[in-house]
């Protein structure tokens, strides 16, 4: 079995070793590790992390972001830059 510190693994693994000692690579992809899998010694498949995807904002948390840039746009600041083409 391989170290808890996951150093020891390698970063690509055939079909065998993955099946094997799939746990301890998927740790190793939890910690931000990426596993190239070979099969008959060609890559075939790449085990990553799924990424995280921020929560949405808040309304309020909006108003306070959007005060915080220091920007203060209008309506009318909005449909002209539409109208230039700018958004």
């Amino acid at each position: 079995m391989y170290n808890k510190d996951m150093k020891d693994l390698p970063s690509e693994v055939t079909m065998s070793a993955l099946r094997e000692h799939l746990s301890s690579y998927l740790d190793a992809v939890a910690s931000g590790r990426t596993i190239t899998i070979t099969r008959r010694g060609k890559p075939s498949a790449v085990l990553s992390a799924v990424p995280t995807i921020p929560a949405a904002l808040e309304p309020n948390d909006l108003e306070a972001f959007r005060e915080s840039l220091g920007v203060k746009l209008t309506e009318n600041t909005v449909v002209s830059a539409r109208h230039e083409e700018r958004f």
